[in-house]
């Protein structure tokens, strides 16, 4: 495998499956999160990145996470809902 980043690899499959599994879990994080109560995507940031990111690092920790949150939306695990203006998730169903 050639990437973009680093060297050349072997283990495409293995690797693929590792970033599905790292994916999977961020995604376990934001809905038990949203099962709480409902979290904007600046609430779910420090869910995903316990760290201090400086602001270069957390414009890309924000659009990850918009992502997440995007990708469980459009698997009806979570719903959007308005929360003192603005655009809040939760887990579908949740009252």
């Amino acid at each position: 495998m050639l990437p973009g980043h680093r060297r050349p690899f072997h283990g495409l499959h293995t690797r693929a499956a590792e970033l599905e599994d790292h994916h999977e879990q961020r995604c376990d994080l934001i809905r038990t999160a949203c099962a709480v109560a409902p979290q904007t995507v600046a609430d779910l940031v420090p869910v995903l990145f316990a760290r201090k990111l400086d602001a270069h690092q957390m414009s890309f920790a924000f659009t990850e996470t918009l992502a997440h949150v995007n990708r469980l939306v459009r698997r009806g695990e979570l719903e959007p809902v308005l929360q003192d203006g603005f655009l809040a998730h939760r887990t579908s169903g949740s009252v």
